[in-house]
């Protein structure tokens, strides 16, 4: 019983996420990529504008994302794994180090 109520207590919260994740809107910008402006507008509209539909945020929050779309595309699987943005500069090469570096002596100093 010991490992079991641990077990089944620690399952709560992240069962309350999974049901209550129903109830969220979608991505603004997933909207976007799928061709979905006028919904992705609605949800701007509610959450950052409260109702203002000629808000300035909102046609701005619009044309970044369109732009960005158009910079990068949409996310796939092939540019999901690509990871040359992360040692494109020496300070990032610096920063992944650091992070490489602590990661190997974190697993190799006990702490559990």
């Amino acid at each position: 019983m010991a490992w079991r109520l641990s077990l089944w207590l620690q399952m709560v919260c992240p069962g309350v996420v999974a049901l209550l994740i129903w109830l969220c809107p979608e991505s603004p910008r997933y909207l976007v990529a799928k061709d979905r402006a006028a919904e992705a507008r609605k949800i701007l509209v509610a959450l950052h504008a409260n109702g203002n539909e000629a808000h300035p945020l909102i046609e701005l929050e619009m044309f970044e994302m369109n732009r960005a779309l158009q910079e990068t595309g949409t996310m796939s699987w092939r540019t999901y794994f690509d990871v040359r943005d992360l040692f494109k500069s020496r300070a990032r090469r610096y920063r992944m180090m650091l992070n490489i570096s602590f990661a190997w002596f974190g697993q190799f100093s006990g702490n559990k």
